[in-house]
């Protein structure tokens, strides 16, 4: 999947620190789906992953994220469709 924010400074500090996602997951309460596409730069980082990766890696948010990706908000989705004729 492309990348929309470019893979994040943290990807590299985790490394450094030796921590794998599955661990760095683990140890801040997420599933590692959400971790690996926010550190990948897949999706925004949500404020309290920020917060719990800045805690487990004693690092200020700002360099563990770029500006445009802790800038970016959660797009807006429409309303579900409602699907027919399923019980």
């Amino acid at each position: 999947m492309p990348s929309r924010f470019g893979r994040q400074p943290v990807y590299d500090e985790l490394a450094r620190q030796n921590f794998h996602a599955t661990d760095a997951a683990a140890a801040i309460g997420c599933t590692y789906p959400i971790l690996y596409t926010t550190i990948t730069g897949q999706n925004y980082p949500k404020p309290e992953i920020c917060e719990a990766l800045s805690r487990l890696l004693r690092k200020p948010i700002a360099e563990l994220f770029t500006a445009d990706a802790l800038a970016a908000r959660p797009r807006k989705s429409g309303p579900r469709p409602k699907i027919v004729g399923v019980r």
